[in-house]
């Protein structure tokens, strides 16, 4: 049994584990708008996760964790990897092409509030007032930031930008992803299943890619592109969700959830320090309602719901 001394410890290290992990991931929203000026959609996802699925890898067979992978497993992280990885980044990704990097970090980051709407709908889980408030909180910043105006623009569904409406579906899919994850891989480790995820999601787009002549275009890219499509693939990806899951083994999800909604706020600093973007009334307004909104959702939500939530945010995003 660990010493209280010990316990402190391994809990600082998951916080900031955690807290390096989520940086990276905001930081994805950056680097993902950087490459997209010289790179296609279809080129970035594939580049990335397949960086991002052999560093896993490797990691997988020197822990010899690659152990009772089966048919029925593969056919499992197939799923998941064109829903959770294909679908799911095609609609972001395509999104950010003309969304602003701190729009689409908030759009993102509803996917809580999507999930305890599914979950009540698929699930038969029961909603109570702080969840129904939070959703619609959630769902009212969401729609503002999307339309990108104020209450006039609101009213009449007018789309500023029609970009900020595909990332907005991407949170969607990523919550009936959120569900079938705790379907369909409960009781496997977390590192085999992210590792086959992002196999599967890095061979559905290969094909596509191959196509496209996708190879072309990594002929005269700049080094900043490169750096941005490395650092995705080998930080944002692999990085992340490394730090996070040795975070998993020193402390309870739950106790490292709170520090989850930091996401948003670091994406949008770092948006405007990296690419000179600006702050509106209406991301300020939309976002504290999203982030207030998502933290009633989760915070009240039942212990099934919760465990859905902290089993799949090892996204990798």
């Amino acid at each position: 049994m660990l010493k209280p001394q010990s316990l402190l410890n391994n809990h600082r290290l998951a916080l900031l584990e955690t807290a390096l992990a989520i940086s990276l991931w905001a930081l994805s929203f950056i680097f993902i708008k950087i490459a997209l000026f010289e790179v296609s959609v279809i080129s970035l996802i594939t580049l990335r996760f397949g960086i991002g699925a052999i560093i896993l890898s490797l990691v997988l067979f020197r822990r010899d964790e690659h152990r009772g992978i089966n048919l029925d497993l593969l056919l499992r992280m197939a799923v998941l990897g064109i829903i959770g990885i294909t679908f799911q980044q095609l609609l972001q990704v395509s999104g950010q092409v003309t969304a602003d990097a701190s729009v689409a970090a908030f759009l993102a980051s509803t996917a809580p509030a999507f999930l305890v709407i599914l979950a009540a709908v698929f699930l038969r889980e029961s909603l109570n007032i702080w969840q129904v408030l939070g959703v619609l909180l959630a769902t009212l910043g969401a729609t503002v930031i999307a339309v990108g105006g104020g209450w006039q623009e609101v009213a009449k569904g007018r789309i500023d930008n029609p970009g900020n409406l595909l990332v907005l579906a991407s949170a969607v899919m990523w919550a009936v992803f959120s569900i079938l994850n705790r379907k369909l891989a409960k009781g496997y480790p977390p590192v085999i299943i992210s590792t086959g995820m992002l196999f599967f999601g890095f061979f559905v787009m290969l094909p596509i890619f191959l196509l496209n002549r996708g190879w072309q275009e990594f002929y005269a890219l700049s080094s900043e592109t490169w750096f941005a499509l490395l650092f995705l693939g080998g930080f944002c990806t692999a990085g992340a969700f490394l730090l996070y899951t040795h975070a998993l083994k020193l402390e309870e999800a739950s106790r490292l959830a709170a520090i989850q909604n930091i996401e948003p706020v670091i994406a949008v600093t770092a948006a405007v320090i990296i690419l000179n973007e600006t702050i509106s009334d209406v991301l300020i307004f939309g976002g504290a309602a999203i982030i207030i909104g998502v933290y009633l959702a989760e915070r009240f939500a039942p212990g099934r719901l919760k465990s859905i939530n902290q089993f799949v945010y090892n996204k990798s995003k």
